[in-house]
């Protein structure tokens, strides 16, 4: 009945607080467990929230500090560089067939790194960068504005 300038804004922060200290307590892990799970059963979402959870945990593994994976390639054209993310190396059936030792490229596209190409470039023709993550995430959103050691 009455208007309070704001209460929206407190109630989205109050709210956003009580679900993350629900997610971080014994009630709300197994709550996501459970989602989580879910997810797993249905057939289509199955591969999509597969690869989606995949590629969340590798890139934003933080806890080997030593591992690079932001490189640069010469994409689409030779002369032409593109920023991208070295997923692992291809030992499957790609590189025998090829007899290259071959290396996984997920490229993002700009502005949504969500989406992009995944390419097999041979090891000698990818250049680590020592960009983080987190640099190279923000200069392709960012259409290669950004002035982190750029």
């Amino acid at each position: 009945p009455y208007a309070i300038p704001g209460i929206e804004i407190i109630i989205s922060v109050v709210v956003i607080t009580i679900v993350g200290g629900l997610s971080l307590s014994f009630l709300g892990k197994r709550i996501l467990k459970l989602i989580n799970d879910l997810f797993k059963r249905i057939p289509v979402l199955r591969t999509i929230y597969s690869a989606i959870v995949q590629m969340t945990e590798t890139f934003s593994n933080k806890d080997d500090s030593s591992k690079k994976s932001v490189v640069l390639i010469e994409y689409p054209r030779k002369g032409v560089w593109a920023v991208g993310f070295a997923t692992k190396e291809n030992k499957g059936e790609m590189a025998k067939k090829t007899n290259q030792k071959l290396i996984n490229i997920f490229v993002p596209t700009t502005p949504n790194p969500t989406s992009g190409f995944l390419l097999m470039f041979p090891i000698d023709e990818v250049i680590y960068l020592d960009m983080t993550f987190e640099e190279a995430s923000k200069f392709i959103v960012s259409a290669g504005t950004s002035s982190d050691k750029n």
